[in-house]
């Protein structure tokens, strides 16, 4: 290929004059693809747009974890816009490609796709290397970073280096932690300016010799993620790059590869780094934490972004079409209608998670788009970025580099040169890491490159920290733990009007570096209970509490786990009072409290506390303490204040206050103040279905949920008879609401 004829320069592109045309090539490489995912009767059905130049489709399929595409599973005419998957398993993922022939070229579409996913609920693996001239490793941003990490499920291994080291000195640092858990660690973070390798004789944004001199060896952050190939320094020789930096001998610790070697890498890496930024006038340092507090603001929900994609490809009538970047990604995520071409300006004043721009370009931005001097005053409302043009893919300039000054502006958080190959970040609509479609993009195994040139290069980079998912979900709230001499009681608000369905609970034990689970079933509740034992040491554990959402997308749907809570505590330390036991029922109008203690010590006394809702507690009375006791004491309390709380569920709680003024909760209690939902079903255990009966029914919904939290039916109380039949022998929990009252059975299928 000649690469003189592939320059980017405004000789041979001009600017876009509508987005129509904009889209011409993009729409043709590209099949947009959705998919419509039922149970009932269960099926993945894909859908697309129609396409006039269409001859014929072909669909494949092939598992997550393969490769090769094999054979098509059909042929379909060109007139078709959707085809149906019967042949699908509840909580398997699967890769669909459908291939658009016509006279000019192939296009095609890509999209993983599941139902009602299982959430990854193992610790994954990531290395963070850390330049200590850019940030301390105690720095307090930096170690709240760490700290995200370990609550999005990340055990990281932290490597230190200096940026006077060489590339060859820091990658065996990196592979000497890698061979110890190879199939463990998938992510690798680069924090700072980490020594940048460098390597080939390429220049894939065309200004080869005579059209700017922009060839030789470029960045290669590809060196870092590749563990287990060759990489040498003997045969290439480039004397004339108009940067010197590009220039590349035999010897001189540039590497010879142009392509990543056997085209494949094992990490997924990202660089956060603000060297040479002079444009901007916060120091190194100021910008990565500015970057670090906005990714934790991102991964706790703190802020929500608007979960569409926004396209300017201002190259017209371009054969490559770049913006095919945008559309083969942004469609699985959001639907065809949450992707528009739109000017890119618009992200100073609109939020898009995803955004996509190309166009004639140099090593500080893109003409007529964004330049590196605009994102100083700019605050770019977007997550997830591609850019696009000459010059700024090769990202180490001593003055401009607009592909990492991109992290410094709004709430952006990756950014990457996608065109020059193209990138598939599709998966990411079904719960997986921008890291993971880093890796899948370099290594390349399944992905035809309609134009895109360039696959497997050695220049590809991700701008930003490659752990991060797409879809959030808002870590619980109030998380607290009390004691009894055996037990750990753990107790969280529930989340009212969410897509939340259930909690896991994690340790970390002082024998342990990673957190475990402490039950492998969903926590359906707001409260879960632990065994202790108290004869051993008083060192402490670490408790973390993860929300479990379905998390619905264009692509399907998956649980997905929010970032965790944490407690940490001695469970063997001596708990000063010893409760045997603590009851609710109602007593007429009242309510009426009793518990008992075996022994005392230092007990000023009990507070009485109600909720309601479980969010905000009440104090309502107090009860006298007995000191220091080792004989049985028994107390009362009268709850006499409930004229508003009729027809409504009521949760009580003690905390037990000692005299030095430490205190501890006990477990939660409910009552119903009067019995709010009138229905029953028959019968149960049952073999085929469940019967329903009480008044009103109408007004009522039904769910039926798993011993594992996962829904499995769900239903109006006007379809009073439901079949179970298709349902595995074993126990389920029946969830009846109306309006804010709900109530459960639990179900036994034979």
């Amino acid at each position: 290929m000649n690469f003189a004829n592939l320059t980017l320069t405004g000789l041979l592109i001009c600017l876009v004059s509508s987005a129509a045309f904009a889209q011409k090539y993009d729409s043709l490489y590209t099949v947009q693809l959705t998919t419509t995912a039922t149970s009932v009767p269960t099926s993945i059905q894909l859908d697309w747009l129609p396409h006039n130049e269409t001859l014929e489709y072909y669909i494949y399929r092939k598992p997550i974890q393969e490769d090769d595409w094999g054979e098509p599973l059909v042929a379909l005419d060109k007139s078709a816009t959707s085809w149906i998957d019967m042949n699908i398993e509840i909580g398997k993922l699967y890769n669909y490609k459908v291939e658009r022939l016509t006279n000019i070229r192939t296009g095609t579409g890509y999209i993983v796709s599941g139902i009602r996913v299982p959430a990854r609920l193992k610790t994954e693996g990531v290395i963070v290397v850390l330049d200590t001239t850019a940030i301390k490793s105690n720095n307090s941003y930096f170690q709240q970073y760490l700290f995200d990490l370990e609550n999005d499920g990340w055990h990281y291994h932290l490597i230190k280096v200096d940026r006077a080291e060489t590339p060859p000195e820091v990658k065996a640092k990196i592979q000497a932690i890698y061979e110890q858990a190879p199939n463990q660690i998938s992510h690798l973070v680069l924090v700072g300016h980490v020594p940048v390798p460098y390597s080939g004789a390429v220049y894939p944004d065309g200004h080869g010799p005579g059209q700017g001199n922009h060839h030789g060896a470029w960045p290669a952050d590809t060196y870092y993620a590749d563990q287990d190939h060759v990489w040498t320094d003997r045969s290439t020789t480039v004397t004339d790059s108009a940067e010197p930096r590009n220039n590349n001998q035999p010897g001189d610790g540039k590497f010879d590869n142009f392509s990543i070697p056997n085209s494949e890498v094992e990490l997924g890496v990202g660089r956060i780094d603000f060297a040479n930024l002079p444009a901007f006038d916060a120091t190194e340092q100021a910008l990565l934490e500015q970057y670090f507090k906005k990714n934790h603001a991102f991964r706790t929900k703190q802020f929500t972004p608007q979960y569409r994609g926004l396209i300017q490809n201002n190259f017209r009538n371009y054969r490559e079409g770049y913006g095919q970047n945008g559309l083969k990604n942004f469609t699985p995520m959001f639907g065809t209608e949450k992707v528009a071409y739109t000017p890119y300006s618009n992200l100073n004043q609109e939020s898009y998670i995803w955004a996509y721009a190309a166009g004639s370009g140099t090593f500080s931005g893109i003409n007529g788009i964004c330049k590196e001097q605009d994102l100083v005053s700019d605050s770019l409302q977007s997550v997830f970025t591609m850019h696009f043009g000459s010059y700024f893919g090769d990202w180490d300039h001593g003055q401009y580099n607009f592909l990492r000054a991109v992290l410094a502006s709004g709430t952006v958080l990756t950014n990457c040169w996608a065109g020059r190959p193209n990138w598939f970040f599709y998966p990411m609509a079904m719960g997986e890491t921008i890291g993971y479609c880093t890796e899948l993009s370099m290594s390349n195994k399944y992905h035809e490159h309609y134009g895109g040139y360039f696959g497997n290069g050695i220049h590809m980079a991700l701008m930003g920290d490659p752990t991060l998912k797409m879809y959030v979900v808002a870590p619980p709230k109030f998380f607290e733990v009390s004691k009894t001499p055996n037990q750990l009681i753990f107790n969280w608000e529930l989340e009212e009007d969410s897509d939340v369905v259930g909690y896991y609970l994690y340790k970390k034990s002082p024998q342990k570096d990673t957190f475990e689970l402490v039950q492998p079933q969903m926590i359906l509740g707001n409260t879960c209970k632990v065994t202790i034992q108290t004869e051993k040491s008083k060192a402490q554990s670490e408790y973390m509490l993860k929300a479990v959402q379905l998390t619905h997308t264009a692509s399907g749907s998956f649980y997905n786990l929010s970032a965790g809570v944490r407690t940490t505590l001695e469970e063997n330390s001596v708990f000063p009072v010893e409760l045997l036991r603590f009851e609710a029922y109602p007593k007429g109008e009242n309510v009426r409290l009793n518990w008992s203690t075996a022994s005392e010590q230092d007990n000023l006394g009990f507070e009485v506390q109600r909720s309601q809702h479980l969010k905000e507690w009440e104090t309502i009375g107090f009860v006298k303490g007995s000191g220091t006791t080792l004989e049985t004491q028994h107390y009362t309390f009268l709850d006499k204040e409930l004229t508003d709380f009729q027809g409504l569920t009521l949760y009580y709680r003690l905390k037990q206050i000692d005299e030095g003024g430490t205190f501890e909760y006990s477990d939660i209690r409910a009552i119903q103040k009067i019995s709010q939902l009138e229905w029953s079903i028959s019968p149960n255990p049952t073999q085929d279905q469940i019967h329903i009966e009480g008044d009103d029914l109408e007004a009522y919904t039904f769910e039926l949920f798993d011993v594992f939290g996962q829904q499995v039916a769900a239903f109006q109380g006007k379809n009073n008879t439901i079949s179970i039949k298709h349902l595995p022998n074993g126990n389920y929990i029946l969830i009846a609401r109306k309006g804010h009252i709900s109530e459960s059975i639990r179900v036994i299928k034979q």
